[in-house]
């Protein structure tokens, strides 16, 4: 995962700062309008005030979001967690698929293997509910370099029933 440096995270601040300054300035502008509307034009706007209403509890959530990141001074210092050892829990990471591209496919396959987890305590299933026997045929030549890499398929129901990653009910 790629990382910002910490000379640019009080950016994070400024641009929380600058976005919900932004908001606000739009939010005002659009009341001076429609007040400014109504002064000179002698329309009464009522639906365009009822608007900016629902419009202000939709920017209030936004907001707060934003003011969150002003608050942000420095990034948050956590230990990094390294794996020690071989005892640890059995993972299984299940990849869906059906009817999508197989090199896709694919190299979310090898994306999941790649990883530091002990092979014997790891398993990435292929769950293909389109029963592609390309992409069987493309899975025999991935589990050889990752021998914990599996794939399974389904029958084809008689009748379509359009339920995808049935196969992990089974």
């Amino acid at each position: 995962m790629a990382v910002a440096p910490d000379a640019l995270w009080p950016l994070v601040s400024i641009t929380g700062l600058f976005a919900s300054l932004c908001l606000v300035a739009y939010y005002w502008f659009r009341v001076y309008c429609i007040t400014h509307t109504e002064i000179d034009s002698n329309y009464q706007l009522g639906l365009a005030w009822f608007f900016l209403i629902i419009e202000f509890f939709q920017y209030l959530p936004t907001i707060l979001l934003y003011f969150n990141r002003v608050c942000v001074i420095r990034r948050p210092r956590r230990p990094r967690l390294f794996l020690e050892g071989d005892d640890v829990p059995v993972v299984a990471v299940l990849i869906t698929a059906c009817g999508e591209d197989h090199d896709t496919i694919l190299n979310v396959v090898r994306a999941a293997c790649e990883t530091d987890w002990p092979t014997d305590r790891f398993s990435v299933i292929l769950c293909d509910d389109g029963r592609s026997i390309d992409l069987e045929d493309k899975m025999l030549h991935v589990q050889r370099k990752y021998p914990h890499a599996h794939y399974t398929s389904r029958k084809q129901p008689e009748i379509p029933d359009y339920v995808r990653s049935t196969l992990l009910l089974n």
